[in-house]
């Protein structure tokens, strides 16, 4: 028993780790092959435009599942297929669409 509760705490700890890692990767500016540009901040707030028009609010991820509140706006919630240091791919909704961006440096 011990040792059953020893390995669930340990798979755990490797959950948050992961989960904490990839939010780290997705944190920065994006531009989607949407047109969108979205910035997701350390801190949790996320700040998207789109055609001309910007949203702010904020984000989340658990496990894969990517969540962006934005107040008055139903919840737009991502399944994240893949992230890098450079792009980002997340499904987009149960049809499996998939919406990928890349990752925009401080001169962009």
């Amino acid at each position: 028993m011990q040792r059953l509760l020893a390995l669930t705490a340990l798979l755990c700890l490797v959950m948050v780790t992961a989960c904490a890692d990839t939010s780290a990767k997705i944190a920065g500016r994006w531009q989607f092959d949407n047109g969108q540009i979205t910035e997701f901040m350390n801190d949790g707030t996320v700040t998207t435009v789109v055609r001309g028009s910007t949203y702010r609010g904020t984000w989340k991820l658990e496990g894969d599942r990517l969540t962006m509140v934005s107040p008055g706006d139903e919840d737009a919630v991502f399944r994240v297929v893949e992230v890098t240091d450079e792009s980002i791919k997340m499904e987009t909704d149960p049809q499996g669409r998939v919406l990928t961006g890349v990752r925009l440096t401080a001169q962009d």
